[in-house]
């Protein structure tokens, strides 16, 4: 089993690529639904979340947290590199030397 997303990276992801959420939720992915799953799950948080980019990246991350047992540090750190984002992903490496408990 692979290492916790911890709320640090969490609020790390948010503040670092909040603007482009929608399409970390595919990379990680959002669900087992398939593409139109996810689109779906993106417009659910959209709508309960309108205008701000960092609280529809935060929800977004807590609900792929929540809905995917295998939600791993390594699993974040591919999506982002998938992504092109390779500070992003060398900085949420780095965070796991100081783990906590993620108590999603």
């Amino acid at each position: 089993m692979g290492e916790k997303v911890t709320h640090k990276m969490v609020s790390h992801i948010e503040g670092t690529i909040a603007a482009d959420w929608q399409n970390l939720a595919y990379h990680l992915p959002l669900n087992d639904k398939g593409m139109i799953g996810v689109k779906n799950e993106i417009d659910n948080i959209e709508h309960s979340d309108r205008g701000s980019l960092v609280g529809q990246c935060k929800n977004m991350l807590i609900a792929w947290l929540k809905n995917d047992e295998q939600a791993t540090v390594t699993k974040l750190v591919k999506a982002l590199r998938d992504m092109g984002k390779n500070r992003s992903a060398t900085e949420i490496e780095a965070m796991r030397e100081v783990q906590e408990d993620p108590g999603w």
